[in-house]
Parts: C-alpha cells; sequence; structure tokens
C-alpha cells in the first residue's frame, strides 16, 4: 500500500519524502502558529483594510462577490471579542472541530478526549460531533470509510450512572483524502 493511501485511510501521522503537498502543510504549521500567536495580541490586527479588500473582491467572480458580501461584515466585526479566537464553542469561540454541534461543552470535550486516551485512539486529523446528551462521534479524516480491521468502534465513557457513548466514524472529508492519496 503507499505511503499517501494509508495515510490518508486512517491518518496516521508518517512521513515520506516527495510527498510535496503534505510535507508543504507540514512545513507550513509552525510557521502559521507563530503568526497566528502574534495575531491573538489585541493590538496587532493584520487585516487589509475593508475598501482595499472590496476593490480586491470586484475582480472575483459573481458567486464569490455574492457570498463576499454576504460575511462582510462578520470579517470586519470585533464585537463579541470572544468570536475573534478560535477555541470552544461555550466559551463563545469559532471552531470547525465541533461540526454540527452547537451545544458542546469543553468538559465533554475533555470528557471525550480522555476516553480516547484511556483506549489508546490517536485523535490525529479527527473532529468531535455531539448526536446528543449521551452520545458522541469521533470523525476521522480518511478515503475509507471502513475502520482499519480489528479496530473497535464504539465505547462507553462516563461514570456508573451516566454512561456515554463514543463511536468511530471514518470517511470524514473523503473525496479530498482520496485525493490526496491519489497523489
Amino acid at each position: 500500500m503507499r505511503w499517501g493511501l494509508e495515510k490518508a485511510r486512517f491518518g496516521w501521522p508518517r512521513q515520506r519524502a516527495g510527498c510535496s503537498v503534505l510535507a508543504r502543510v507540514r512545513d507550513g504549521i509552525p510557521r502559521l502558529a507563530g503568526e497566528l500567536q502574534v495575531l491573538r495580541r489585541p493590538e496587532v490586527r493584520a487585516r487589509i483594510p475593508k475598501a482595499e479588500l472590496r476593490k480586491l473582491v470586484e475582480y472575483a467572480s459573481g458567486e464569490a462577490k455574492k457570498l463576499f458580501y454576504e460575511v462582510e461584515e462578520v470579517l470586519y466585526s470585533f464585537v463579541p471579542e470572544e468570536r475573534n479566537w478560535i477555541g470552544y464553542i461555550d466559551a463563545g469561540h469559532v471552531s470547525a472541530y465541533y461540526p454540527d454541534s452547537p451545544s458542546i461543552t469543553k468538559a465533554e470535550i475533555e470528557e471525550v478526549l480522555a476516553a480516547t486516551a484511556a483506549n489508546g485512539i490517536r485523535v490525529e486529523n479527527t473532529r468531535v460531533k455531539k448526536v446528543s446528551g449521551s452520545e458522541f462521534h469521533m470523525l476521522f479524516a480518511s478515503a475509507d470509510m471502513t475502520a482499519p480491521e480489528g479496530q473497535k468502534t464504539e465505547f462507553a465513557f462516563g461514570d456508573g450512572r451516566r454512561k456515554k457513548k463514543l463511536k468511530l466514524i471514518y470517511g470524514d472529508y473523503a473525496e479530498l483524502m482520496g485525493k490526496i492519496s491519489a497523489e
């Protein structure tokens, strides 16, 4: 099995020389992290002025212009302050790590992560979806829609009275991961 397919199927962070797309992403992460730390400081807002961005948008397609004007005010809003940060939804932050889960809390996220650690589940390339107050799905970015052979996909966690269920779901971003593995 080629490395790219193995990586895309199971989300294991292995390296292979010549894997240009993944290498560029991997190499850019520390630089991006450093830039994000700078941008988190309230005195630093590295944004293009709204008027300048509007000039650029005029060169875009009609659909792109329409979408920009729908989100323009949100892009330039600093209120509420919490919405400027990536983090926990219950703290008012924004995140794509918890899809369709507006009521997921930091405590629930920490419980799910503790359950994964206790069961030896690696959480790289995953997102957590709250299905109900007692059920969570961990979505694995992978080209393969099925779990690796022998992988248990359902786990119980929590205290005796308030048991919760964690289900592992493979195939999140399957189309994109398939393209990466085809490289």
